[in-house]
Parts: C-alpha cells; structure tokens; sequence
C-alpha cells in the first residue's frame, strides 16, 4: 500500500477537482468574527463563496464587516426558494468578490440558515459557526 504525505493528497484532490467540482458555499450565522472569515477565504478549493448572514444583530457586527472588508450594497436579484424573514440588503466585498452579506430582520437561527442557503450559488452548503476554524483543505476532504 502507498502512503502519500497530506499535501500530495490534497494536491491531487485539487488537481482532480479542476476539472470537477462542486461549488461550495460557507454560511456563517451573525456575530461572525473577521478572523473566522480570513481562515475561510483563505481555503483551498477551485471555486466557492462565503454567505455571511447578519440576523437582525444590534451590535457592531455588521458595521465591522462593512468598514473591514469594504462591502457595497450588492445590485442582484435572488430567486426566494425559502420562506425568511424580510432581508434588508445583500453587500458584497469589493476585495473578496466570493463573499457575500445578507442584512436581515431577526428570525432566530434556522430563518438565518435558510435566508444563507436562498442567497447562495452553489447547491453544497458547508454550516459553520462564527468562531470555527477550518485547516485550509477542508472542503476538498469533505467531498
């Protein structure tokens, strides 16, 4: 049997998924920390996005995000697949193109997870909390 070292692994998953990949998408709930966000757009994966899902918080969560990752309001009209409390706006950093802000009324935590899931591109949704953090080949194992 042939052991390869995990970076090996990893580079042929990479090499593989080139050619076929699913998209991936990475909803955070609110209160999402920027370090969480940096560890996730920093993944290795050919191509997925990141759906930050601010639930009506009233604290600085979303000023932060804005000033931090410079959003701008994001001109796009989504198909509504899920019943969500009404969504404010959608933002989109104008450094980090693949990641996406969803301002929305309070719905408690599974409206946040369906308004994410209603505003993403890809059909395979990766859930994750706020304060986790992922190695950076996580989504190629998880396939």
């Amino acid at each position: 049997m042939v052991h390869f070292a995990p970076e090996s692994v990893a580079h042929y998953i990479a090499e593989y998924l080139a050619h076929f990949h699913p998209e991936w998408v990475v909803h955070f709930p609110r209160n999402t920390h920027v370090d969480t966000l940096l560890n996730v757009l920093q993944l290795r994966y050919p191509k997925f996005e990141v759906v930050v899902v601010n639930d009506g918080s009233e604290d600085m969560t979303l000023p932060l995000l804005m000033d931090y990752f410079k959003l701008q309001p994001l001109d796009k009209v989504f198909k509504k697949h899920l019943e969500t409390k009404p969504v404010r706006a959608v933002y989109q950093s104008r450094d980090y193109p693949n990641l996406i802000v969803v301002d929305k009324e309070n719905g408690r935590r599974a409206d946040a997870n369906n308004a994410g899931a209603d505003h993403a591109r890809y059909p395979i949704i990766c859930q994750i909390d706020a304060d986790c953090v992922l190695e950076q080949d996580a989504l190629l194992y998880m396939i």
